[in-house]
C-alpha cells in the first residue's frame, strides 16, 4: 500500500514539474522590433556593484544584472 502511495506522489510531482517547465518556456527572451527602451540609472562610485573604468565602460554586479535583464 505504501509503495502505491509513493508512486502517486512521484507521478504528481513529475507532472507538476512538467507543467512548471511548460509554463516558464514562454519567458525566454524574443527578438521584438517593437520593444520599448529600458533606461537605468546608476552610481558608478558604489564599488563593487558599479564602477566606471578609465575607458568609460561601466562594470559591476548591477551592470551585469541589467545586461542579463535586457
Amino acid at each position: 500500500m505504501k509503495l502505491i502511495n509513493l508512486k502517486w506522489h512521484q507521478l504528481i510531482l513529475s507532472l507538476g514539474c512538467l507543467l512548471l517547465i511548460i509554463a516558464c518556456k514562454n519567458f525566454y527572451p524574443t527578438t521584438n522590433p517593437d520593444a520599448k527602451l529600458l533606461k537605468v540609472a546608476t552610481d558608478p562610485t558604489f564599488i563593487p556593484f558599479e564602477i566606471q573604468r578609465a575607458s568609460g565602460n561601466l562594470e559591476g554586479f548591477d551592470i551585469d544584472l541589467m545586461n542579463a535583464l535586457a
